[in-house]
């Protein structure tokens, strides 16, 4: 809907009421209005960290496309004023989910996953404090490890699980090196 549609449903729903002899107090509602972003397939150029449209020359607020030569999806990325803001997402060439992040100003918030081309997930990103929890999975959908990470280093309790998902060994880690167990517990 556009808001032209939406106001002129609006001024209806007020003849309705009106008609009607109703008197409510209404907080209005735009049903059906939500923000729907443009879609925007470039060209695209990024200047100073900001993607740009090559057409317009302006930074991008919407939703970029990007395609492979077969034409089938590569990516699709919420964009505002130039930088991600909302979801991302990219596909393997078969058009199988590679993956899937929000981003906030640019910045990667929440839960991000990781798809092998057949559709498996193979890895979940979990913010966790100061930590990036990398949580790998087998092709059963079992977990096979979780590891934690600080600035880009192993660190905490790192545990590794066998075929069926039982836990088979832990080990600590503390800045890339390997400590102690009693130092994670």
């Amino acid at each position: 809907y556009s808001i032209r549609e939406e106001l002129l449903n609006l001024g209806m729903l007020m003849k309705i009421i009106k008609k009607s002899g109703i008197a409510i107090l209404l907080a209005v509602l735009f049903v059906g209005c939500k923000d729907k972003s443009e879609i925007i397939t470039g060209p695209f150029l990024i200047k100073e960290g900001v993607l740009i449209s090559q057409k317009s020359g302006d930074s991008v607020t919407g939703i970029a496309e990007w395609y492979y030569e077969n034409g089938q999806l590569m990516e699709r990325t919420e964009y505002r004023n130039g930088v991600m803001h909302g979801l991302s997402e990219s596909y393997h060439p078969n058009g199988q989910l590679s993956y899937r992040g929000k981003y906030s100003s640019d910045i990667q918030i929440g839960v991000s996953e990781y798809y092998e081309d057949d559709g498996y997930l193979k890895v979940k990103y979990i913010p966790a404090g100061e930590l990036l929890i990398h949580k790998f999975y087998t092709k059963a959908g079992n977990i096979d490890s979780i590891e934690p990470y600080k600035n880009g280093k192993l660190h905490g309790m790192l545990e590794n699980f066998d075929s069926e998902g039982n836990l088979k060994e832990k080990k600590c880690y503390q800045d890339g090196e390997k400590v102690d167990i009693s130092l994670c517990n």
